[in-house]
């Protein structure tokens, strides 16, 4: 029997280039081979018809699914391969299909082609090296992640927060309910945005980090270029960048010193989880606050506060802002010093 070959990649064509990135960037979750995908199926077992939901997770039929950047004279168009497993039952194919027909339904409107099949891996056509495709697309998926769960934490957040004023309305539940809904805002919702500042302030750090070492793979010479300024780990790069390799920081600077101070933020919660007195500089943490507060003023935002006890309070606005500003930061620098975006 004729063996199915290993490698089926499509050309997915959009209209301009930033629909073909924007494109992408949506695609990142959609072919995440932890995801999963239903089926409904038809049975009729002792002649009685019923109907059941098959499960089908995409890792089970391919061993990856890729996202193949464009050349840069092609860049509105993009190739994605599916790299099928030897041992993956005949459903891949449907799969397969389901993902395209999930790109044909995009706002994009992109359109679709076979490029090729074969045995052989597919090479991007991009002008930036592989190694650089493989950064970007983790990148990029640490990114969506971000995005997706600080989304889907504050919206139950605030489902939860609906619930408990419903309940409130009775007189009989007011107290109660008065002790839940204070657990929630500055017991729950304070963890879950600790925890989501340092997960943004991890993604910018990793993010500089792995783009140093493409660019300037010797050790001592980065390491040694890092140490002659002060500051943070975020500083320290951007200087390397500066010196080495050309970077103007200069379009960016504002997102840059905003990001300090969520940093700043950031080392009081995990040195001693917001005690501002406890932190290692004290007035540095309330100067940095202090203008983080002072952005409030440039539109209805809730940022950040410290409670009467002493402790930061995250807003419901911090995580989302802290997010957009990475992204800024991390993209300016990608784009500089790879000539790609992530965004």
């Amino acid at each position: 029997m004729q063996q199915t070959p290993s490698h089926t990649t499509w050309k997915i064509t959009c209209r301009s280039s930033e629909q073909a990135q924007a494109l992408q960037n949506w695609l990142s979750s959609y072919i995440d081979l932890d995801r999963v995908l239903a089926d409904t199926v038809r049975v009729t077992p002792h002649g009685v018809p019923q109907v059941q939901t098959v499960r089908h997770r995409l890792g089970d039929y391919f061993a990856a699914i890729r996202v193949l950047p464009g050349s840069r004279a092609d860049s509105a168009s993009f190739q994605l391969d599916f790299s099928k497993r030897s041992d993956a039952g005949r459903f891949w194919k449907d799969l397969m299909v389901d993902i395209l027909q999930e790109i044909e339904a995009a706002p994009q409107k992109a359109a679709i082609e076979l490029e090729s099949k074969g045995d052989v891996e597919p090479v991007s056509n991009s002008a930036t090296p592989w190694p650089y495709d493989q950064l970007i697309a983790y990148l990029r998926r640490r990114l969506n992640q971000l995005h997706d769960c600080q989304a889907l934490i504050a919206q139950r957040i605030d489902h939860d927060k609906m619930a408990v004023a419903e309940q409130s309305k009775d007189p009989k539940n007011a107290e109660r309910m008065a002790r839940i809904f204070y657990h929630l805002e500055y017991g729950l919702a304070r963890t879950f945005r600790y925890t989501l500042l340092i997960g943004v302030c991890s993604f910018v750090e990793e993010s500089v980090k792995a783009i140093a070492k493409e660019r300037v793979p010797d050790d001592k010479t980065r390491d040694e270029t890092m140490e002659a300024k002060g500051g943070n780990s975020l500083e320290k790069h951007v200087h390397l960048f500066s010196e080495l390799l050309g970077l103007d920081p200069a379009p960016f600077q504002a997102d840059l010193d905003n990001f300090k101070d969520l940093i700043t933020l950031r080392n009081c919660i995990t040195h001693c989880w917001g005690k501002i007195e406890e932190a290692r500089n004290p007035t540095k943490t309330r100067e940095a606050v202090e203008r983080i507060r002072g952005l409030e003023k440039t539109g209805n935002y809730n940022h950040v506060e410290i409670s009467k006890d002493g402790y930061l309070v995250l807003g419901d606005d911090l995580v989302p802002h802290a997010i957009w500003t990475a992204e800024c930061i991390v993209d300016s620098i990608i784009t500089a010093m790879l000539n790609v975006s992530i965004t």
